[in-house]
């Protein structure tokens, strides 16, 4: 008796080939729902046509969501962290294994008076002073060159605000009690800092510490000043330093 109707049973297996099933046959409602699993998709059988991202991409751009494209995927820039860009092909920003933030490049010296001490003798005058020593032994360095060991000046390479350090010991001051020292830092031409030393007993410390916003291209140094012909040596483990915080 003639078959009336095909079932699976009778049907051999294999004999269903794909070219015996016609273009757009099989199509979403004959296919029941989670019927494509996983398993079924051969490796590397999904590209990026098939999902219908709207353009075409480049090298670094990441698939962002986008509601009113075609297939709603568009390559596009990956975004910048929030608050966080670089101009540079550099690694700026490094976080350790005990989550330590690094910032490598962030501009800033620390220098020393040079060994054979500085000996200031200036019968009221201001005196620049230069510390050129700049060597990793003595925890010196210089990020960024925006120190001159020459003249002792400090270029601000960015605005930002920044730490300015002066500390150091002084000896043999020739003044006595009635003579005195002066020490100030300038931004340009402004005073920041101000310190007035009369010397009872020697040596005596000498320091200035302050936080200060610079803009690109202000310059820091120090000077000094003494009363009379008075003279004195500021020891070689003084010590000059600025550094941008942020």
């Amino acid at each position: 008796m003639a078959h009336t109707k095909i079932t699976s049973d009778v049907i051999a297996d294999d004999a269903v080939t794909t070219a015996k099933i016609a273009d757009d046959a099989v199509t979403s409602a004959l296919i029941a729902d989670d019927a494509v699993v996983q398993a079924a998709i051969a490796d590397d059988a999904v590209d990026e046509a098939r999902l219908q991202v709207s353009n075409s991409g480049t090298n670094g751009y990441a698939l962002t969501y986008q509601s009113g494209n075609t297939g709603k995927l568009t390559w596009a820039a990956a975004p910048a962290i929030d608050g966080i860009s670089s101009s540079a092909d550099a690694t700026a920003i490094t976080i350790d294994s005990s989550e330590r933030v690094m910032f490598a490049g962030q501009p800033g010296f620390s220098a020393r008076c040079n060994a054979s001490n500085f000996t200031c003798s200036n019968n009221q005058t201001w005196t620049d002073l230069v510390f050129d020593r700049i060597t990793a032994a003595n925890g010196g360095f210089n990020n960024g060159s925006h120190y001159n060991t020459s003249t002792g000046v400090f270029t601000a390479p960015v605005a930002g605000i920044y730490a300015i350090n002066f500390c150091g010991p002084c000896c043999n001051y020739t003044g006595g009690a009635s003579g005195n020292v002066q020490f100030e830092c300038l931004i340009n031409t402004d005073r920041c800092m101000l310190q007035v030393y009369q010397f009872t007993s020697e040596p005596e410390g000498v320091s200035m510490n302050g936080i200060f916003k610079l803009d690109a291209s202000d310059t820091v140094k120090l000077r000094t000043w003494a009363s009379g012909d008075d003279t004195y040596n500021l020891d070689a483990d003084t010590t000059f330093s600025c550094y941008l915080l942020g």
